[in-house]
């Protein structure tokens, strides 16, 4: 199956009219070492906003998006990024999803294409797949996209047996690769070059956010109904441990039990935020243990590390905010808002280089 970008010339016109100038990054200077800048999906502004966290977090531009943009993924390479277009709903309740994948250009913070994934739908999470294509989790279709993002087409879909493929991660150089199915009593484990599911894990609650080491030898996957930290050896896709975490609030069956899982660039830290009751787990990813439970803004979601080891970013959906926390001191540093719009939601954030300084 294969679906040419829909670039949409006066759609694109639209939807960047709403931009906050660069000031003196458009203006002629000397050369520079290039910063990092940090990157906001703000799901219920239907916003893009782009900071510059040396300046005190101060946002640079701020680019419109259709309703709900959710995920992102950085691309280096072309510097560009890629924002998922879920749709007006929620998981579950997404009457109107939706179909495609927007493309952000780093440098000119300006909205440079799109790439059409219909008649997918609900399309979320990214991981890379091999040979630099781009994994996209359609979980209405049940499936995952595998897309060329040179050419902007779909090259075909592995269906992950299971309505519930909300997230995707993959190990490195992208020739496997996991779904975490909240629903389902499995995580799915896909080949991505033959385009088909070669496995389950075996999870009978089901799983929320999922985390990755750096190796790819390990994965973390939060329980969807239990305060549970599972932990699976990728080598034969066995669960080797799970760790129940005492001490959090009880979370009623009828409530979204989504949480998110993210593992230290450095290995030695796995932290967990639990949207339902605010709260973010930091264990020792050595010993399992956890070393300190803290209350986050209301609705914690995605993590995102800067260059300084010391240093994780969690955006507050509900609140609209972006929390610093100290790795060091396990304590919070700042908080800062994400949108100049009163209602933001920032659900994923993540950092990249200025390359222009």
């Amino acid at each position: 199956m294969n679906r040419r970008a829909v670039l949409k010339a006066g759609g694109l016109a639209a939807l960047t009219g709403l931009t906050f100038g660069r000031a003196a990054a458009d203006e002629p200077h000397a050369k520079k070492a290039s910063r990092e800048l940090l990157l906001s999906v703000n799901k219920q502004g239907d916003t893009v906003s782009f900071f510059d966290p040396a300046d005190r977090h101060r946002i640079l531009a701020e680019l419109k998006m259709p309703t709900h943009p959710h995920e992102v993924m950085i691309d280096p390479k072309r510097r560009v990024a890629y924002v998922s277009i879920y749709g007006d709903g929620i998981y579950g309740n997404n009457t109107h999803p939706g179909h495609e994948v927007y493309i952000l250009g780093l440098d000119s913070m300006k909205v440079t294409g799109v790439i059409e994934m219909a008649p997918l739908q609900a399309t979320h999470a990214f991981a890379w797949g091999p040979n630099g294509t781009l994994l996209v989790a359609c979980d209405k279709s049940n499936a995952v996209a595998v897309v060329d993002v040179d050419e902007r087409n779909v090259l075909g879909t592995i269906p992950t047996g299971t309505h519930g493929c909300h997230w995707v991660l993959s190990l490195p150089g992208g020739e496997k690769a996991y779904t975490s199915n909240k629903d389902t009593d499995y995580m799915s484990v896909l080949d991505p070059t033959a385009k088909k599911m070669v496995g389950k894990i075996p999870i009978p609650n089901g799983t929320e956010g999922v985390g990755l080491t750096s190796d790819g030898k390990l994965m973390y996957a939060w329980d969807h109904k239990d305060p549970v930290l599972h932990i699976i050896d990728t080598r034969n896709d066995k669960v080797i441990d799970s760790k129940k975490v005492d001490g959090l609030p009880t979370v009623g069956p009828f409530i979204d039990h989504l949480a998110r899982v993210a593992v230290t660039p450095d290995g030695s830290k796995v932290l967990v935020s639990i949207y339902p009751s605010a709260k973010l787990v930091i264990f020792d990813a050595a010993k399992l243990s956890v070393l300190k439970i803290l209350d986050l803004g209301k609705g914690p979601m995605v993590f995102a590390f800067p260059k300084d080891p010391s240093k994780a970013y969690v955006t507050n959906h509900d609140a609209g905010t972006v929390s610093v926390v100290d790795l060091d001191k396990l304590d919070f540093l700042e908080t800062f808002a994400t949108s100049r719009k009163p209602v933001s939601g920032p659900e994923t954030i993540a950092f990249f280089d200025d390359r222009q300084g």
